[in-house]
């Protein structure tokens, strides 16, 4: 495979993950929030590159104009901002449980006087299949009144999985934490 466009962004921040035989899970962010709304919505956004390095999904690299809703790639969607909107951004990864990829990302809450700072920030989780969400709505990790973020993934790849993250307290404390997760 030579070089080949997955998807292009303003901010590179990407995870990626083997698909045992079948190829690879790229699983990236859209863009932030900005006041005039010219970015489009929030998304964390799934690709998947085949085992001769083609990409499957083509929306990955080609999205629609003025798009407002969920394409087939799109993990977590957020182009409502006002008082309780979230917004997915940041870091990911993921990892094979032996049966599917799995994938956790931030999703954060919108502050501010254009709802476009974030705050409490919660990590989120989905099966995914090839590069299609099996969590509609994401199942969360960890959602405390603290920001939890830069998640971390592995398996033992019989559906078991250990995530480690950080959290940062209200005391300015930072505490690495880690929670197992099952999907069988």
């Amino acid at each position: 495979m030579g070089n080949q466009t997955i998807r292009s962004t303003k901010d590179a921040c990407f995870s990626v993950s083997g698909v045992p035989s079948k190829g690879w899970l790229v699983v990236g962010h859209r863009s932030p929030p900005d006041p005039w709304g010219w970015g489009g919505p929030g998304a964390m956004r799934a690709a998947f590159v085949n085992a001769d390095g083609k990409l499957e999904n083509e929306d990955a690299v080609k999205e629609p104009s003025g798009v407002q809703s969920k394409l087939p790639g799109w993990l977590d969607l957020g182009r409502v901002k006002n008082k309780d909107a979230t917004w997915p951004f940041g870091s990911s990864t993921s990892a094979w449980d032996g049966k599917q990829s799995v994938v956790v990302w931030q999703r954060h809450h919108l502050c501010g006087e254009k709802f476009t700072n974030f705050e409490n920030c919660d990590l989120i989780a989905s099966r995914v299949d090839g590069f299609r969400p099996q969590d509609e709505a994401g199942v969360p990790v960890a959602t405390s009144e603290a920001e939890e973020r830069q998640p971390s993934l592995a398996s033992n790849a019989a559906g078991h999985l250990f995530c480690v993250y950080e959290r940062r307290g209200k005391d300015g404390k930072v505490r690495v934490v880690g929670r197992m997760l099952q999907t069988n």
